[in-house]
């Protein structure tokens, strides 16, 4: 059985990386908001020299998407391995190491990271006392965010990028970046969505550590000086 240290500790690394998580989803929505503005304003007012600068910072998607993608991962593994370590979930279907490589695979990643994250919410919301019925708890709202994530890959910010690239004139343009500018509104919705996910199961199991060690307290505490007997 896992000790009070230990529990405590697992579940206070998940900070570091909901804190980066954080910081690259900002970037996100900051990114997306100014995407935006540009998809939607008028170019013919723009100069040259923005008009250069707008494609460059179109390009440059890589920088929050390498942020954001790094930390969640690192996040998920961390949240799915204190499914066990610090919650004592039973019966988990999925490894630990799946919350990350699912993702890596083509056409399974449309679904299977998904499914992870859905055994991590409902292990780590569900009540201490629920025991192996875990799976029985009410799943949070996590449907919505996938939802936004793979609208996101229907709007492809990277076909956007092409058409922007091939585009010849300031009406081709403008085309180009409405679509890429519904992408990105979309992005911005995604990442907000998984914040708030991520910080809810951050809590959710941070609070269910907590609880499981004033069990723990209480049930010794009870027990006395016959608690070796």
């Amino acid at each position: 059985m896992t000790n009070h240290v230990d529990r405590t500790r697992e579940v206070a690394r998940l900070q570091a990386p909901m804190g980066l998580v954080f910081a690259g989803l900002a970037l996100w929505i900051a990114y997306a908001a100014m995407e935006v503005w540009f998809a939607f304003g008028d170019l013919a007012s723009l100069s040259p020299s923005m008009i250069d600068t707008l494609i460059t910072i179109e390009e440059s998607w890589f920088v929050p998407f390498l942020l954001t993608g790094t930390s969640f991962l690192v996040w998920a593994y961390r949240a799915h391995r204190n499914l066990e370590t610090a919650l004592e979930r039973s019966d988990l279907r999925f490894s630990h190491a799946s919350a990350v490589w699912w993702w890596f695979v083509p056409i399974a990643n449309l679904f299977m990271p998904y499914r992870v994250m859905h055994e991590t919410a409902r292990a780590s919301t569900a009540p201490p006392e629920a025991g192996s019925r875990w799976r029985n708890h009410r799943l949070p709202a996590i449907a919505a965010w996938w939802t936004a994530f793979l609208l996101v890959g229907v709007l492809s910010t990277r076909w956007t990028a092409a058409m922007i690239n091939s585009a010849t004139t300031i009406d081709g343009l403008e085309s180009a970046l409405r679509v890429g500018g519904v992408a990105w509104g979309v992005m911005g919705v995604a990442a907000v969505l998984c914040g708030r996910m991520v910080y809810q199961l951050t809590r959710a199991q941070r609070d269910a550590a907590a609880a499981m060690v004033g069990a723990t307290d209480s049930e010794s505490e009870t027990a006395g000086p016959f608690k070796d007997v």
